[in-house]
């Protein structure tokens, strides 16, 4: 039954059929016993999901939930995955990111000690997303942004991925 749930999630997302999708993950996500059970792909999912639902405020609460029990389980790329979806999820302009910052960071140093090679995409979106983080805000610190920026693209380029590459620009 979930993974009936799942597929549909994923064709209803295909059809932009957000809160449709946010409906199949969350049945899914009851059916295994809840946030604390479901797994942590399924939760990253989920949280996408309901930020492209325009439910910023449990999307947060999903993604950072789910940035936590990746960070327990020592899982560098679901922790990256977490820490990329808090990042999207939009806030109330000129409002503090400091956790989401605290959240990239931590995510990118996990990456990192897990030797992520170069040409790993995750790396240079944690790193753009920190870009855009910096760049704004109460919590700016220009020639940090920089710095993340040029990295970002600089290894987008490297990996030869199309939308890594536009990402980071974007930065």
């Amino acid at each position: 039954a979930v993974a009936a749930l799942v597929a549909a999630a994923h064709e209803a997302t295909a059809r932009t059929a957000f809160d449709e999708a946010a409906a199949h993950l969350r049945r899914a996500v009851d059916l295994v016993g809840g946030l604390t059970a479901a797994d942590l792909a399924t939760l990253c999912e989920y949280g996408d999901v309901l930020r492209r639902a325009g439910q910023g405020g449990d999307a947060r609460a999903t993604l950072l939930g789910a940035a936590e029990r990746a960070r327990a389980a020592c899982d560098a790329a679901l922790f990256a995955r977490a820490a990329f979806g808090a990042h999207r999820v939009t806030t109330v302009t000129e409002s503090s990111r400091s956790e989401v910052i605290a959240l990239l960071d931590e995510a990118l140093a996990a990456l990192e000690r897990e030797g992520a090679a170069d040409g790993d995409p995750a790396r240079w979106l944690l790193s753009a997303s920190l870009a855009r983080e910096l760049a704004d805000g109460p919590d700016r610190d220009l020639p940090r942004a920089v710095d993340f920026a040029r990295a970002a693209v600089d290894g987008a380029r490297r990996t030869g991925d199309a939308g890594v590459l536009a990402y980071a620009l974007f930065a």
